[in-house]
């Protein structure tokens, strides 16, 4: 069976190939012994028959060309067909044998065997690396013995590429050898690899030549085999694509160079399969395919983009598992698969993503519990596993990262109490844990997430008292502890929070009086307090926040009545719940003359100003609903 090589080798093959088939016989007829020649013109149709050697080989190549200069490039014997090919076409345009000189012919000339001979030049005169693009080559010419004259590499002109256009069954040729491991259904014209290599040979309008650029011709074909297989023609923007401009010039290609490094088709209408051809983009770095409607499962050679960092598919249909393959990618940063049917787990082994920097799986299908490894991505700044069937305790693993800020595992089956490895997370910014297991309390480590700018911790089991210490945390902005089991009272310190904007600890058990500190805060634009066992009166301040847009308090067992609102005070304001309290008198005509239809923005005023009983608990003629404190309704 034919070994493939990269498509990196291939490419540079060809290139070296037709440049050699060009020269070849000028330089050896004015410089070498016209057996050199003649072996020349076989050796030169083998050098496009190539294996495959590890990335880790080094030294030089069999030919004694330096491994490094040519990415690792052997002259082996393989591909025969294209070897043939390029022997013949050598001949017919020299007018030279296709063979070798006989071993009698090489025995009266004295000299070493033709193959050695070319070598010799070959590595001296054929193959200057500057002609193709190259560092030029070091290494020195390898001497049989010093009856063999040393070829001068000054006096060879450089190679000229051969012209593959000028035949087209050679052309076609060449182009099917050159995309035939990038894909099995080059012949099948029903597919969209089909139609792309039908395509490159007979509808490409810049007819590029396999032979001068066959890095062109795979990207083309890459490219092209996506454009058919997602409906390109229905694109939002196709700009250039299957048109005669370079492919780097194609609408969401990058390029460095000749080689492709970035593929950004976001928002663009993309429908159907992700094709398995983009493997050959292997310089590739982003694919950016976020918000499309592909569907399938990821091809498992995705593995083979090494040098992916960026691999962003979100919001698209994909089914299946995440391939494992994906741990491939050694310099992989953002993963990015949230809004998908992707199902299974997440691999044990997750950890071998050492440069993972975020972790996006959320609202898919994937389940299983965290592995323990996550705590080798030491990179990772983002974990999205909100909406998941993600399962079990959370592993103290899981903040091991000093760069982690946000993590988001809302309704998801996690439980368990917070590990304390939670509150050494000290760059965290943003916690979200809600509808989840989580239970336990939050001890007063709390105050050591200095950079804590949301806490979510919403219906969950979570109990205990709020910690003294959440005052500490000056950067907080959102703090929601709503419909849990915490008891104990409001922290007065809460009022150290300058920059706090909505607080929500609604249905929980909390007692005590609300603290006027909470309204010492002039950030605050939304607070929750309600469905509590909150007692004692409506602070006197709580009309201080200038940006106060919401307050609830209902649900408790407040008494007094409910303070004045002095002019230019809560102008911003648009709900004041107050009902199901025991809060007598009646409402100020100086909040009255805030609602809606007055002078005011209020669209939302209940009270318990409900009757029966008559007269009711508190009077109000401004409410826009009545209760009673049982939660009797009358809506005026």
């Amino acid at each position: 069976m034919t070994h493939r090589p990269t498509t990196k080798h291939a490419s540079a093959l060809l290139v070296a190939g037709c440049c050699l088939a060009a020269s070849a016989t000028t330089a050896t007829a004015q410089q070498e012994p016209q057996h050199v020649a003649a072996a020349t013109a076989a050796s030169a149709a083998e050098a496009n028959g190539f294996g495959r050697r590890s990335s880790a080989a080094t030294g030089t190549t069999t030919a004694g060309i330096p491994v490094g200069g040519l990415r690792n490039l052997e002259i082996i014997r393989r591909k025969r067909v294209l070897a043939k090919s390029m022997a013949a076409s050598f001949a017919r345009e020299q007018n030279q044998p296709q063979q070798p000189q006989s071993q009698a012919q090489r025995q009266d000339t004295g000299s070493a065997s033709a193959l050695d001979d070319y070598e010799a030049f070959f590595e001296s005169n054929l193959f200057d690396l500057r002609h193709l693009g190259e560092a030029s080559m070091t290494a020195e010419p390898t001497k049989e013995s010093d009856s063999t004259p040393e070829p001068s590499l000054e006096a060879t002109p450089a190679p000229t590429p051969v012209d593959c256009n000028a035949d087209p069954e050679r052309r076609e040729e060449l182009i099917m050898e050159l995309l035939e491991g990038l894909s099995d259904d080059i012949d099948d014209p029903s597919t969209p690899a089909g139609q792309a290599a039908d395509f490159i040979i007979n509808g490409d309008p810049a007819m590029v030549d396999p032979c001068k650029d066959p890095t062109a011709v795979v990207n083309r074909f890459a490219l092209s085999t996506l454009y058919y297989s997602t409906g390109g023609e229905q694109w939002r923007n196709n700009d250039g694509w299957l048109g005669e401009d370079d492919a780097c010039d194609w609408f969401g290609v990058v390029c460095d160079g000749d080689n492709i490094v970035e593929l950004n088709l976001e928002r663009n209408n993309l429908v159907g399969d992700l094709p398995s051809e983009i493997k050959a983009l292997e310089e590739m770095r982003d694919l950016k395919l976020f918000r499309n409607s592909l569907e399938g499962t990821l091809f498992t050679e995705i593995g083979e983009l090494s040098n992916l960092r960026t691999l962003d598919l979100e919001q698209n249909g994909f089914t299946g598992q995440i391939p494992s393959e994906v741990l491939d990618l050694e310099d992989l940063q953002f993963l990015r698969a949230s809004f998908n049917e992707f199902d299974g787990t997440i691999p044990e082994d997750i950890g071998q993503l050492s440069n993972l920097k975020e972790l996006w799986i959320a609202e898919t299908d994937v389940g299983g519990t965290i592995p323990a490894s996550i705590g080798d991505c030491e990179q990772l700044e983002s974990i999205l596993m909100y909406e998941t069937d993600v399962e079990g305790d959370l592993p103290p693993e899981l903040f091991s990262s000093d760069k982690l800020t946000w993590v988001d595992l809302s309704e998801t089956n996690v439980g368990g109490e917070l590990p304390d490895t939670f509150y050494e997370a000290t760059a965290l910014q943003k916690f979200v844990m809600n509808s989840t297991d989580i239970d336990g309390t939050l001890t007063e480590d709390l105050g050591n997430l200095v950079d804590l700018e949301q806490l979510w911790i919403r219906k969950t089991n979570l109990a205990g008292p709020i910690p003294e210490s959440v005052g500490d945390l000056s950067k907080l902005e959102i703090l929601l502890l709503d419909e849990n089991e915490m008891t104990g009272t409001i922290p007065s310190t809460i009022g150290g929070n300058e920059n706090l904007i909505f607080l929500d600890i609604s249905n929980n058990k909390i007692e005590g009086t609300i603290p006027s500190e909470i309204f010492d805060i002039s950030a605050l634009e939304i607070a929750y307090i309600g469905n509590n066992t909150l007692t004692g009166p409506i602070p006197e301040n709580y009309y201080e926040p200038d940006n106060l847009r919401e307050l609830w308090v209902d649900g408790n067992e407040l008494s007094g009545s409910v303070p004045d609102v002095p002019e230019g005070k809560f102008e911003q304001l648009e709900e004041l719940i107050l009902n199901k309290n025991l809060l007598t008198g009646a409402v100020p005509e100086s909040i009255c003359n805030l609602r809606d239809d007055a002078n005011g923005k209020i669209i939302s005023l209940h009270s318990d100003c409900a009757q029966p009983p008559s007269p009711p608990q508190i009077e109000c003629e401004c409410c826009t609903k009545c209760t009673t404190a049982a939660g009797t309704e009358d809506d005026p």
